[in-house]
Formats: C-alpha cells, structure tokens, sequence
C-alpha cells in the first residue's frame, strides 16, 4: 500500500510554475507584424501592377497600313505600278524601338515554286512577295509581321 500512497502524493503535487501564466516577450507584437507586411506586400503589388499597365498601354508591333489594308497589289488596273515601303510601328514598354526592326524580302513565282529570299521588291516581275518584319526587342522577339505584295501584269 505504500506505493499507492507514494502515487497519489505524486498526483497531489501541485506544478512549480503554471504554463498558461507564461509570456513570451513580443508575441502580442507578431501579429500586427505580420498583418503591416501583408498590407504593404499587397500595396506594392497592386502599385506595381497599376505602374506595369500605364508603362505598356501604348505598346504596339503592327504594319504601317496602305489605306485601309496592309497587302498590297501592284500592277494590274487601277493599282499602283510601284511600290513604297512603309514599315512598321514598333512600341515596347513606351520607347520607339523602330530600330531594332529588321525586313526581309521573300519571292515565290506561283505556288508550284519555291519561296526564295530577294533584296527588293521587283514591281515588274509577275509573282508573289512577303515582306516579313522581326524585331530583336525582348517583347517582340518571337513575333513576326509578314505583308503579302501580289505583282499582277497589266490587263489588255
């Protein structure tokens, strides 16, 4: 029986110190903290975000239209006999990156040949041209602009 009574005396025995008292220096500060950093994270992501829109709202890479059209047909009745190169707009992150636009010439008789690069634009010979504009602008640098030219020979 000794040994119930040394158990209960064990049971009975009150803790030195009560862990519910205890306070941990700043924990009621954490709290208000972490709810600062939060708000301020979320503001300077939506001002970020809000900046980024009024930075890139005027971007563009487009071809410069004829009219109302950007292929053209040259020759022919009633078309041009000539053709003027008019380029591209180019806008990235709000600077004129104009320069940095490179074009190719691609001819092509009919469907049945194949496509081969030229330096120009031959109004006088019959066939298929693509101007096709790349950019080397990090935003464009995957894009490309391709502007059909059709040369037709004169009706008679």
């Amino acid at each position: 029986m000794q040994k119930n009574n040394a158990t209960k005396a064990v049971r009975t025995t009150k803790p030195i110190f009560n862990v519910k008292n205890v306070k941990i220096a700043g924990q009621g500060k954490s709290s208000v903290i972490v709810i600062i950093t939060l708000a301020c994270l979320i503001v300077g992501i939506l001002l970020g975000g809000l900046s980024l829109h009024f930075l890139i709202k005027n971007d563009c890479f487009e071809m410069i239209a004829y009219g109302d059209a950007v292929d053209l047909e040259i020759g022919g009745e009633g078309n041009s006999t000539t053709y003027e190169e008019l380029g591209v707009k180019c806008v990235a992150f709000g600077q004129d990156v104009k320069d940095s636009v490179s074009i190719k010439y691609f001819y092509r008789e009919d469907i049945t040949h194949d496509v081969q690069e030229v330096t120009e634009i031959n109004p006088d010979k019959i066939g298929f041209y693509y101007v096709v504009y790349t950019s080397s602008n990090v935003k464009y640098r995957h894009v490309q602009l391709i502007r059909n030219v059709v040369v037709v020979g004169a009706e008679e």
